[in-house]
């Protein structure tokens, strides 16, 4: 009975490790791709790099074009603000990958403690026995 259960604890684990896993990915992709534009230094034209940035490309697929220009508006003045600052973070945006990678290797840890504590929880259950509602016949 609880064995259906163990197989949707490890289906659970799976889809939360996908997701969890494509997050990273897109959060390292976005800070190697940020970091590429802060080491070129000097003035950016921020209006062509967002507009043909692959996250924004991505997006544009998604979207319909009122949404997908009010988040290109929004990145492009979010980056005009950094503009200044951008040049200066470069060498921290070079350890956005590798800090990202490591809290994605912590989150998979714990994923797979909790995974594993249900599967046990799960597992000493069945060994326990059932008692009836009714109480014991005398």
């Amino acid at each position: 009975m609880l064995a259906p259960m163990k197989t949707l604890v490890w289906i659970l684990f799976a889809l939360l490790s996908l997701l969890w896993t494509g997050g990273a990915w897109v959060l390292a992709r976005l800070g190697a791709w940020a970091a590429g534009l802060a080491a070129t230094g000097g003035t950016v034209d921020w209006v062509g790099k967002v507009a043909e940035s692959p996250p924004m490309l991505m997006l544009a697929r998604w979207l319909d074009a009122v949404w997908y220009q009010r988040v290109q508006d929004t990145m492009i003045s979010l980056l005009q603000g950094l503009g200044e600052t951008l040049p200066m973070l470069g060498s921290a945006l070079t350890w956005l990958a590798p800090l990202t990678w490591i809290a994605w290797g912590f989150g998979m840890l714990i994923l797979l403690l909790l995974a594993g504590g249900a599967h046990l929880l799960l597992g000493r259950m069945t060994s326990l026995p059932m008692q009836s509602s009714a109480g014991s016949p005398r």
